[in-house]
């Protein structure tokens, strides 16, 4: 499958084969938890295409990997964003963990922002190679950057004198 390609649902309306009486469908959209429902499943949550049964299905995380962003992942995954929002009010959507299901959303969203910053790295290095001189400086500048430590915050609650201290100040009064 050439999830570059992968268009989805992202020209049409799915709303009637992703709804039940319950409403959108979440679950039955993956063919790892099908066993007893009543709608064909459309996707795999795990990292590759499954073929079960003599039929394909797409793996949701290459979909959502090989999308532009979230939004264009949903558009194509499920047609809409409030039934994007469904799925992510799902636990075992977005942490994964269930039976077959390594990962969820949340890892899925950290390997996106990795290939973002790769991609533009990648762009800077071309831009470099090319001779942009704003690029090099930019590329060097993150090589040598050194994090400072997290500086602590002053406490704001100003600190009592030690005992001793107060022993002596009332000393010196006479007091």
């Amino acid at each position: 499958m050439n999830y570059k390609d992968f268009r989805g649902f992202r020209d049409s309306t799915p709303e009637e084969p992703l709804i039940s009486l319950k409403g959108f469908l979440t679950r039955a959209l993956f063919v790892e938890f099908t066993s007893s429902s009543d709608f064909e499943p459309i996707y795999t949550m795990k990292s590759h295409t499954v073929v079960k049964d003599g039929k394909e299905y797409p793996s949701a995380y290459q979909v959502y990997m090989n999308s532009v962003d979230e939004y264009d992942a949903a558009m194509k995954l499920v047609g809409s964003m409030a039934h994007w929002k469904t799925l992510t009010e799902c636990e075992w959507f977005m942490r994964g963990g269930a039976p077959g299901i390594p990962l969820g959303l949340e890892s899925w969203r950290d390997a996106m922002k990795q290939r973002d910053a790769s991609a533009a790295k990648e762009a800077l290095l071309a831009a470099q190679a090319d001779g942009n001189v704003a690029a090099s400086k930019y590329l060097h500048e993150q090589s040598t950057k050194i994090k400072s430590p997290v500086k602590k915050k002053k406490d704001s609650t100003p600190s009592l004198p030690a005992e001793s201290s107060v022993v002596q100040l009332m000393q010196k009064r006479n007091l």
